[in-house]
């Protein structure tokens, strides 16, 4: 039996962000960084390749 006015915290839902727009800049910070790791691993990849080559 609840109480009206209180939530079962197993009912509750918790979100990290407080609005949409928190959200897309979190997602778009997370995609920016992921693709800077990328391009840093490629380039050490053809580094690497280019002095095998040589």
């Amino acid at each position: 039996m609840q109480h009206e006015g209180r939530r079962s915290p197993l009912t509750e839902e918790k979100s990290m962000f407080n609005n949409p727009e928190q959200f897309a800049n979190a997602t778009k910070t997370l995609f920016d960084l992921q693709m800077q790791t990328f391009n840093a691993l490629a380039s050490k990849a053809v580094q690497g390749v280019e002095q095998w080559w040589r």
